[in-house]
């Protein structure tokens, strides 16, 4: 049987919403697709946390650095101004990619489609975009709601308000299953309902000094806005949820700039990002800005803390990511993601080669897995002790690291899809992973689900080599227990290039089952030339 490929996708946006919404407020139509589809535990958004970033990665499946939108405004070095409402995204959006193969596209409110694909674009609600499936239902719809990131900004996330925000978007969401039921549609249909960022609460507690406190006293000349720059402004200030400083080229001065980042760096309770460390999170500074601040955790740039919301911090990332429909797993949980991974995972539903814009990877874990063989069943966490006796399997996701980086428990890996195929044979179940290219392997590492039942393999042996049926074993031995997400690192003797790996475990320490969140491959980066 191939992949169930739907005839309709409908991406719903809805801005600001916290992902512990869902059990805060216990919205039930969403919970309702949780039941029925895939819920992505640890969605993330991209750096920084803020709305036009997020909403412009959303359709394109594109890290800032390529769409050339690092934030809701930038100052322009050439022109000397600040711009706004920036939508010159350098990348093709998913409608403009689904219109070239023959789909029909709209979009109702998402602002970074009006004129990028959509063949009808309407500046309406929930209203406006059920009448679209009444009438003529299209192949793509993509609708924004940016009301529960307004009520977030004004009361806070945690407020009367913001409850009844989070309740009229999941009643929206309601009336739309209900619209493509009665049309007769909802089994061709896909839905992805996600956000850009989440909310935090603005009560933390104020730094000291605070940074019109520093620039003072570097006798440094700062510009909020157009009408304040002058030929003695040094630095152009934006405030998104953070503080992102740009030297004016004709101010700039390396002792400045050292007496500048020194005295930020003293200040507790700030970050301060350079332009390294927004680089590796996926970020251009000529864009964004020479020096990014934010507020750490439980502290504030704002004298003003106390009311409302705010995000633009990578801690405020922590968004909602949902699928449900036709080719999508049932009553599945998967760990993580990012908003980049949307794209390309529609895509793929739907057989459609991305484009090289692309950064995200396939979320190959939300898709319906066609019937292989004795490819296992997979199970919900939930359904752990009903399972018969025999090897259940589920093998969530996989990731690489190529960048030379110490890798223990899962950290500093790259998210990198690739075929995984679990199958049992003879009583032994074996994993075997295709990483798509020759990686310099030095180690493979297993991570376990999120449950606490004790998975898996205690014996086992490792295989590697450049295709399935020519297989060299590296290692064997017995792992501990895993529960929870934790890690075991099988390192190698020595380096093996490889492109092919193939764990096989002829036991488990639960009678009944075998579950493997995630396989890592450690790499050192070294060229991988044939």
């Amino acid at each position: 049987m191939s992949r169930q490929v739907p005839k309709h996708i409908v991406m719903v946006m809805l801005d600001g919403f916290r992902p512990d919404y869902l059990t805060l407020y216990r919205p039930p139509h969403l919970h309702r697709l949780m039941s029925e589809g895939t819920w992505v535990a640890e969605a993330r958004s991209v750096f920084p946390s803020t709305t036009t970033t997020n909403q412009t990665s959303f359709v394109t499946g594109s890290l800032p650095a390529t769409t050339g939108i690092p934030n809701n405004g930038r100052y322009d070095r050439s022109a000397d101004c600040i711009r706004r409402k920036l939508r010159d995204n350098r990348c093709p959006t998913i409608a403009e990619i689904l219109k070239e193969h023959g789909w029909t596209t709209a979009s109702v409110r998402h602002f970074m489609l009006d004129g990028r694909g959509a063949d009808r674009y309407i500046s309406g609600d929930m209203d406006a975009l059920i009448h679209l499936f009444e009438s003529d239902p299209p192949g793509l719809a993509v609708y924004y709601n940016p009301n529960t990131d307004s009520v977030g900004h004004s009361f806070g996330p945690f407020s009367a308000e913001a409850r009844e925000a989070v309740l009229a978007a999941d009643d929206d969401i309601g009336r739309l299953l209900d619209a493509l039921h009665r049309k007769g549609i909802s089994d061709d249909t896909v839905l992805l309902v996600a956000s850009d960022h989440g909310m935090a609460l603005n009560d933390g507690k104020p730094i000291q000094p605070d940074l019109p406190q520093v620039f003072a006293q570097l006798g440094l000349k700062v510009a909020l806005e157009d009408a304040q720059i002058e030929p003695d402004t040094d630095l152009i200030h934006l405030r998104f949820g953070g503080a992102f400083l740009y030297w004016r080229e004709a101010r700039r001065d390396p002792r400045r700039e050292a007496q500048l980042l020194q005295a930020l760096e003293k200040i507790e309770g700030l970050d301060v990002f350079q332009p390294d460390q927004m680089r590796s999170l996926g970020a251009d500074p000529d864009l964004l800005g020479d020096l990014v601040l934010f507020a750490k955790e439980g502290w504030s740039l704002s004298k003003k803390s106390g009311t409302g919301g705010f995000h633009g911090p990578p801690y405020a990332g922590h968004s909602t990511m949902l699928f449900w429909g036709r080719g999508i797993r049932k009553g599945h949980i998967t760990h993580r993601a990012k908003i980049i991974d949307v794209v390309p995972t529609l895509l793929a539903l739907v057989g459609i080669e991305p484009p090289k814009t692309i950064d995200g990877q396939v979320l190959t874990d939300v898709l319906e897995t066609p019937d292989a063989g004795e490819v296992s069943q997979s199970v919900h966490p939930s359904a752990l002790g009903e399972v018969a006796a025999g090897y259940v399997t589920d093998v969530a996701d996989v990731s690489v690291a190529t960048d030379g980086t110490s890798i223990t428990g899962g950290e500093k890996v790259s998210d990198a899809s690739m075929a995984v195929v679990a199958q049992r044979e003879n009583g032994v179940t074996s994993f075997t992973l295709d990483c798509g290219a020759r990686l310099r392997i030095k180690s493979i590492g297993i991570v376990s689900h999120s449950g606490p039942v004790p998975i898996g393999p205690r014996e086992f042996t490792l295989e590697i080599g450049d295709h399935p049926e020519h297989l060299l074993e590296v290692a064997s031995g017995v792992l501990p227990p895993l529960t929870h997400g934790a890690s075991e690192w099988v390192k190698l003797e020595q380096p093996h290039l490889a492109r092919i790996i193939r764990l096989k475990a002829p036991s488990g320490h639960d009678a009944s089952t075998i579950r493997i969140a995630k396989l890592l491959v450690g790499s050192d980066g070294e060229s991988l030339a044939p």
